[in-house]
């Protein structure tokens, strides 16, 4: 079951421990202390933790890009089919894709349409 929670606070993710919160991450998982608790399911959207153009992927690495969201999205689909609660906030994922269609539009119309869209939560 996929819940939308408008902002989620430290806190909720430290007292509902039976539930798992989707987060953006990179492929350094470094940034949010939260990505290394156990019910936070981490989805890689760029290189490094940051808002530079820099951190952000780009499309020549389009297929590598989608390569990891998938392996990602996967893991959270698996949690879903085992009965599991997952929530989705705008607050912890998905902030960064207008910044990401200036850097690298193909990439992030994929993640709207794969991520936001297998959650049905866009």
């Amino acid at each position: 079951m996929i819940i939308f929670q408008s902002t989620v606070k430290k806190l909720d993710i430290e007292i509902n421990r039976a539930i798992m919160y989707l987060m953006s991450d990179n492929d350094k998982h470094e940034g949010d202390p939260l990505l290394h608790a156990d019910n936070v399911l981490g989805i890689r959207l760029k290189k490094t933790h940051g808002s530079s153009e820099s951190a952000f992927w780009l499309d020549s690495t389009y297929e590598s890009n989608v390569g990891k969201v998938d392996q990602d999205v996967k893991v959270v689909k698996q949690s879903l089919e085992r009965g599991g609660i997952v929530v989705y906030s705008p607050s912890l994922i998905g902030y960064e894709i207008p910044k990401m269609k200036t850097v690298a539009p193909k990439t992030a119309e994929y993640i709207e349409k794969k991520v936001l869209g297998t959650f049905n939560v866009w």
